[in-house]
């Protein structure tokens, strides 16, 4: 058994070790494997410390996955600096020049305009070919919890894991729903209100810690079950035996890597005597 997690694609699988990455990916009838060292081994020593840090460590890790958040972040700090310098101007008799206030409604059109392009690109990578990407994720599933079983991986074995895994980021979006159906409630009751930005740092620290408790927690029973049911009815669907077997193979190269039955220059033999591609 390995440390491991994983990622799918409409086209592929990913799977992601303490040491290195290996994923599969379908191309024009090709199937182009790409084995690396993890980018995170290779992160400098602060942000390995700032990864260490209870309610630092969940928004660093998802802000290095995501980056896309950063602009989402940029963006809402700029509408809240720009509504604050409007109740400004109606509470002062000061006169804001007119080149103050185009360029107040030019910031404002551009960060729109970046608002609309970050949601139809999130829409572009949810809607394309999703059952493909729902099927690796099953097989992807399959796979792990089959590892974390210390079972065989064979595709008897695999077939009959569950695509349910506890560590499927699924479950952390569930506890960010739970966590912040609480901060709505709070703001309600104390008529504080939060940037959206800073409501979004909340969730997503405050939900990490909690994603790293126990699923037993008694208080978090629900959003876990939650997360289970997303899973099992709406992002894992059952994978077809191809799917599998290049998660299985995918999966065999990054634990050979990991365990150092073999190394990098090995992997081209491992797929050649698999009837692969070459290494890419």
């Amino acid at each position: 058994m390995i440390k491991v997690g994983g990622s799918s694609y409409n086209n592929g699988i990913q799977f992601v070790g303490e040491t290195y990455s290996v994923g599969f990916e379908e191309k024009s009838g090709r199937t182009e494997v790409k084995v690396r060292k993890n980018i995170a081994k290779d992160t400098s020593k602060f942000m390995r410390f700032l990864r260490k840090i209870p309610l630092v460590r969940g928004f660093v890790n998802v802000i290095c996955k995501n980056k896309f958040l950063l602009a989402v972040f940029a963006v809402d700090i700029v509408l809240n600096i720009i509504t604050l310098a409007r109740k400004t101007t109606e509470t002062t008799t000061t006169q804001v020049s007119e080149g103050l206030i185009t360029a107040l409604m030019i910031v404002s059109f551009l960060s729109i305009i970046t608002s609309i392009a970050l949601i139809i690109y999130l829409l572009s990578k949810m809607l394309v070919n999703m059952k493909n990407t729902w099927m690796y994720h099953g097989a992807e599933h399959k796979v792990i919890e089959t590892n974390y079983a210390e079972q065989e991986i064979t595709l008897e074995n695999c077939r009959k894991a569950p695509r349910v895994s506890d560590n499927c980021g699924t479950m952390l979006v569930s506890l960010m729903i739970f966590v912040y159906a609480i901060l709505f409630v709070l703001q309600l009751v104390t008529k504080v209100y939060l940037w959206s930005s800073v409501e979004l740092i909340l969730g997503i620290t405050i939900s990490y810690e909690l994603f790293l408790m126990k699923r037993t927690n008694i208080i978090l029973k629900p959003a876990f079950k939650l997360g289970y049911f997303l899973q099992e009815k709406c992002f894992t669907k059952e994978p077809d035996d191809h799917q599998l077997a290049q998660a299985m193979l995918a999966f065999s190269i990054l634990e050979g890597l990991e365990t150092k039955e073999f190394t990098l220059e090995d992997v081209d033999q491992v797929l050649t005597e698999a009837n692969m591609l070459p290494n890419k």
